[in-house]
């Protein structure tokens, strides 16, 4: 682990036309839900290259031995074991990757019948109730089963860009579960067993590598889609205008009223932004892009686009061009550039 959101019931007795009460929700019990959750999720031991076994956590995607899990789980490794209920153990490998999206499919041959393909929620809110099951510390080795934590949502829709790295996080789960080294991979669960998210960062304190109540997650919906992409053979791009990361800055109007915008923090040598003459500390006002009649906008004030500003970098169109207007010194600037397919850094 790298350190850094049921319809009820209407029964009608029509001899009588009187509506009859509706049926209480029955929710599963806690250990059904846990019992869903550990059988959608295995846990990984990583070889890579004889310094160290490195740790990680997957989760099952079908019948057929495939897996997802985060990429830089598996980055490099020489070698991929999936530990299982039972003491059982089976060799995978990587058969697709999505580096800067931190996505990794994984396929092993052996596939026990207690695993069971993962099924998601369909949304999840704060203060919803999070199980979150993985492999801390390695802890797999002493018999095999992944390991389960609560905690609840603590907040949605947070994104952010590794600028060691270049891997992006868009709409990620925030949640308190406890998270350590070793749950990379490893799924968040609601309480029904069913797939909110994939644990990839948590926050700590002067980069030391422990559970700090801060925990970020890809959401389910966003992480299956890509899998089904990956699976399909498809090449997964990444807008990118050439920022190695962004810093937010308060944004205000002419009435004073305001949100937060975007600053760019360093742009990198031979990117489109720095071909185009853009600089750091440049605050972006708007970007356009598929110009003419069907231009999309994105404008950095209020009553507009609500998206967080790497998610829209993140779905520019790779190869088109697109007009930025920026705020340098007070001055509004207009540039055209080409988007960037966004790289990881070595």
């Amino acid at each position: 682990m790298k350190a850094l959101s049921l319809p009820m019931v209407l029964l009608l007795f029509t001899a009588s036309c009187v509506a009859a009460p509706a049926e209480p929700e029955v929710l599963p019990s806690p250990a059904s839900g846990i019992g869903r959750a550990l059988q959608s999720s295995v846990s990984l031991v990583v070889d890579d290259g004889g310094r160290a076994d490195g740790f990680g956590s997957a989760i099952v995607l079908n019948e057929q031995g495939y897996l997802v899990t985060a990429h830089h789980v598996v980055d490099g490794a020489m070698g991929i074991t999936v530990l299982m209920a039972g003491g059982r153990a089976a060799a995978a490998r990587v058969v697709a990757e999505d580096p800067v999206g931190d996505i990794a499919i994984l396929q092993t041959k052996f596939v026990p019948e207690v695993m069971v393909p993962v099924s998601p929620a369909g949304s999840c809110a704060v203060g919803d109730d999070v199980l979150s099951v993985g492999n801390p510390f390695g802890t797999s080795r002493l018999g095999g089963s992944p390991s389960v934590a609560r905690g609840i949502v603590s907040a949605i829709s947070r994104s952010f860009v590794s600028e060691k790295t270049g891997r992006i996080y868009v709409n990620c789960v925030q949640h308190d579960a406890p998270t350590n080294p070793g749950n990379s991979g490893g799924g968040i669960f609601n309480v029904r067993g069913q797939l909110l998210g994939m644990n990839v960062l948590i926050n700590t304190p002067q980069d030391t590598a422990s559970e700090s109540g801060v925990a970020f997650a890809l959401p389910a919906s966003a992480l299956l889609n890509a899998a089904r992409r990956l699976l399909a053979g498809e090449k997964i791009l990444h807008g990118w205008l050439g920022s190695r990361g962004y810093r937010g800055v308060l944004w205000m109007n002419t009435q004073g009223l305001g949100r937060l915008g975007t600053m760019l923090r360093e742009v990198e040598d031979g990117s489109p932004a720095y071909q185009a003459g853009m600089q750091a500390g440049d605050v972006i006002v708007s970007v356009t892009w598929w110009p003419g009649a069907n231009a999309m906008r994105w404008p950095a004030s209020l009553g507009g686009d609500e998206r967080d500003w790497l998610e829209v970098e993140d779905a520019l169109p790779v190869g088109r061009p697109v007009s930025v207007k920026i705020s340098r010194g007070g001055r509004e600037l207009d540039f055209s550039l080409t988007v960037a397919d966004r790289t990881l850094r070595r």
